[in-house]
């Protein structure tokens, strides 16, 4: 008799923890879905995270992924303040603030070329200089520079000659 007291306490207290009609579970949960499938792709154990006026981004079993708004359900759209007219004003200012990210990154990686095409050259004819210049041919090297003109500068080997050759310079 003890036996089917304690089954029949223990099955009544599964039943009230696991979903009885007063329990917590089965109160509609105001929290987004922790699975959604979106073109296709099944999306589960999602954490949402960040909102944008354009999208949102979650964590999933698999990994990240930003999520435009415009293919969320409707109630997902009006939870998340979807606007359309908004969010394509956002898609504008992000795209117009990268553009000048990117037009700021060319012009730093310009000038950074062109000052280490500066140094360069100013690295050569210093090597020049120090070989001694036109007066100083070696045979069988390159005997070349780039020019503060910008142009390279050959000095012919002239080996037979005895004498060095003036410098060239070919654009």
């Amino acid at each position: 008799m003890r036996i089917i007291l304690a089954t029949i306490l223990l099955l009544a207290a599964i039943n009230a923890h696991a979903g009885g009609s007063n329990s917590p579970a089965s109160i509609v949960s105001n929290a987004p879905p922790t699975s959604i499938t979106i073109d296709n792709v099944i999306y589960s154990n999602v954490t949402w995270d960040t909102v944008t006026p354009a999208t949102v981004t979650i964590f999933h079993s698999t990994g990240v992924a930003s999520i435009p708004l415009w293919k969320l359900p409707p109630d997902l759209q009006k939870r998340f303040g979807y606007d359309p007219a908004k969010a394509i004003d956002w898609q504008k200012r992000e795209a117009a603030a990268h553009a000048a990210q990117q037009a700021d990154l060319a012009k730093r990686q310009a000038a950074s070329k062109a000052a280490a095409d500066a140094k360069a050259a100013d690295d050569a004819k210093a090597e020049w200089i120090r070989k001694g210049g036109a007066d100083h041919v070696e045979p069988g090297v390159n005997n070349s520079f780039l020019g503060l003109d910008g142009r390279i500068h050959v000095i012919e080997n002239t080996e037979n000659s005895g004498s060095p050759a003036k410098p060239e310079a070919y654009p």
